[in-house]
């Protein structure tokens, strides 16, 4: 098996990462990443059905992780390198929730990312915008 090297910076557990490409957000959580459409994805691909590689699966960026049937067919391709480590299992009977709430319920797959320094810089970053001391008074 190979071995995970842990490139990930303590500071950006809480940044949201998007992928223009394919139309994917990624959340960074615990140093690994969970994955799903944005809405705009959601609607280009109109997913029915949907099938995703085991957990386990290593992938290098550009990879299909998934093949689907929907208003398109065909695969969909990992943003970033790394291993499957999860993936939602509500999708199995509810593929819908891909399409009625793309960045919630209806995420795709968890990744440990493998070569997180050398491919973050080609995905768009936000970072979430934390109240101001004036927000956090209010009551």
């Amino acid at each position: 098996m190979k071995e995970e090297k842990d490139d990930i910076p303590e500071e950006v557990s809480e940044e949201l990462y998007y992928s223009d490409e394919e139309y994917y957000w990624l959340k960074m959580e615990d140093k690994n990443l969970r994955m799903g459409f944005t809405p705009v994805g959601a609607e280009v691909h109109g997913v029915k059905t949907i099938k995703i590689k085991p957990i386990g699966t290593y992938l290098v960026k550009g990879a299909s992780f998934a093949g689907y049937m929907g208003a398109l067919a065909g695969g969909l391709f990992m943003p970033i390198s790394g291993t499957i480590i999860d993936f939602n299992r509500d999708l199995l009977n509810k593929p819908q929730l891909i399409n009625s709430d793309p960045e919630n319920s209806g995420w795709l797959i968890k990744i440990q990312p493998s070569k997180f320094e050398e491919e973050v810089e080609q995905l768009q970053k936000v970072t979430p915008e934390k109240p101001s001391e004036n927000e956090t008074e209010k009551e």
